[in-house]
């Protein structure tokens, strides 16, 4: 086993699900590094798969569905997620490729914000062995 590799990189406070709110990744409000971030709850319905290769993060065709779910209504939330939310990769994957700018890393899951969030379900996370981002976390 290789030894423990990884680094910083900016988490921020903003409700953001990609690849539905790509128009937000602007460096200042999501800085393109983590794919989904501060619901109040995430659920899945199945096995919610997530592998990473390089710079990309994928669920592949046929993974489980990531259900999130917000309450948040302020500058907070540049989309206006104001319900529930589903990734849903039974047709088709869904990928997020980080930006190109700032430092490497990223993250499945962002939670920053101040209030109590819920997680159920099953996920699994696997990396390939290669030049991607040092930095690789689930949550």
């Amino acid at each position: 086993m290789p030894a423990f590799e990884g680094g910083g990189f900016f988490q921020h406070a903003y409700v953001i699900l990609h690849p539905n709110d790509n128009k937000y990744t602007t460096g200042s409000k999501a800085d393109g590094r983590t794919f989904v971030s501060n619901f109040n709850s995430y659920k899945t319905e199945g096995r919610v798969k997530i592998e990473l290769s390089n710079k990309t993060m994928t669920l592949p065709q046929g993974s489980g569905k990531l259900k999130v779910q917000t309450d948040v209504t302020n500058n907070y939330n540049p989309s206006g997620i104001t319900s529930e939310r589903v990734l849903d990769p039974t047709y088709g994957a869904i990928n997020f490729t980080i930006i190109p700018n700032g430092p490497d890393g990223l993250a499945f899951i962002n939670d920053l914000r101040d209030r109590n969030s819920t997680y159920e379900g099953e996920y699994e996370m696997t990396a390939a062995e290669d030049n991607g981002p040092k930095t690789r976390i689930f949550f």
